[in-house]
């Protein structure tokens, strides 16, 4: 009989990153999307010998131990940067260095593992690169969660690797592999992250602009195309007759309830790894703010935290506009504080497993009348 995985923590406090998968030498345990559409850890308890690797990796376990560990947001050398390959930094969300660090990785022989998207799909997935192609597809953020398990599945021993993901991710993924005993061969590189939201809400959403729009299979999708600007972001999406879908972040339904924090997996609103806590050698992140508010191409915030981060950093920054920055500038460019949980998340997660329509959900809940940073909160 599978249950959900409890290894003494609360259902709430479980990320999804899958680490836990990864970690378990007994191969007992699987993602599967839960009943509020995120990826939960599912046991077979049949086979669980109760070893304790899950917990080795676990959110749970650095809630526990988290004064002695990471860094501290702080403990980093912050910079700006700018690709100085114009078409290059046309194509990719924010300044470049994700895309730039993959390519330079991949070109070094590393294994290369990023997240790429199936707009049909109503989540991502990290695949390792196997070509070019493979990694202009890991360009662009994307706003779903991510599985990270298969491809870290078939990574190459004895290869160098890198590896974009979310806080959380590169979390587990650090613990397992200090547990192992792999740590060298690993650049980790994570993300500023605000939050994860339900698998539904895309799911919903995608067939919204097919209906609303007259889409049929849609073969592209990009949260981030910088067709207006990177201020001024667009969600663009093609069908496979070539048909557009383009709305900007302020007019876009999907970011609607995103931006306004409704539906996000419940550790996501006071998630220490986004305020406080930092297990990469790099985050990255978008250089928002007043001091680059006049730069509407897109700016990179760059901040490293080991010296395994600083060296890579240096075999690429010859290729960006590069600017040193405070401490301060990353905390005015970036969200840290906690998100109030809405009163309606709970019914709202409901509304997105039914068939009620997004647009009816939309104003139902009142998100339609809700600023950006005024959630309706308990």
């Amino acid at each position: 009989m599978d249950n959900v995985l409890n290894i003494n923590n609360p259902h709430n406090q479980c990320t999804g990153c899958g680490a836990c998968v990864i970690a378990c030498p007994k191969k007992c345990i699987n993602l599967q999307i839960d009943l509020e559409s995120f990826f939960t850890p599912v046991i077979n308890e049949n086979i669980c010998n109760s070893c304790g690797c899950c917990t080795q990796v676990c959110y749970k376990a650095f809630n526990i131990h988290k004064s002695d560990e990471g860094k501290q947001l702080e403990d980093c050398k912050v910079y700006s940067a700018i690709y100085r390959d114009t078409k290059e930094l046309q194509s990719v969300s924010s300044g470049g260095v994700a895309s730039e660090l993959a390519k330079y990785c991949y070109q070094d022989d590393y294994d290369v593992i990023g997240v790429v998207m199936d707009p049909e799909k109503d989540y991502a997935e990290h695949i390792v690169a196997n070509c070019i192609s493979d990694l202009e597809r890991m360009k662009s953020t994307k706003y779903v969660q991510s599985n990270i398990v298969n491809a870290f599945s078939k990574i190459r021993p004895n290869k160098k690797k890198l590896i974009i993901g979310l806080p959380c991710q590169i979390y587990g993924i650090r613990k397992y592999i200090q547990n192992v005993g792999i740590e060298e061969d690993f650049i980790l590189v994570d993300l500023f992250c605000r939050g994860t939201s339900a698998t539904n809400l895309f799911r919903k959403y995608r067939y919204y602009i097919k209906s609303q729009y007259g889409l049929g299979k849609l073969v592209n999708f990009n949260f981030r195309s910088k067709k207006i600007g990177w201020h001024k972001f667009s969600l663009v999406a093609h069908d496979k007759l070539g048909k557009e879908y383009s709305k900007t972040v302020y007019d876009d339904m999907f970011f609607s309830f995103y931006l306004k924090n409704t539906c996000f997996k419940e550790c996501c609103y006071n998630c220490e790894f986004r305020h406080n806590r930092v297990f990469s050698d790099i985050r990255l992140g978008d250089f928002w703010g007043s001091k680059y508010f006049e730069h509407d191409e897109g700016v990179s915030l760059v901040s490293i935290y080991s010296k395994k981060g600083a060296e890579i950093w240096e075999k690429v920054s010859n290729t960006f506009i590069v600017e040193d920055n405070e401490t301060l500038e990353l905390k005015k460019s970036q969200r840290f504080n906690k998100f109030p949980i809405p009163e309606f998340r709970k019914d709202l997660l409901m509304a997105l497993s039914s068939e009620e329509s997004l647009e009816s959900i939309h104003v139902r809940f009142g998100i339609d009348k809700m600023g950006f940073y005024k959630e309706k909160v308990k």
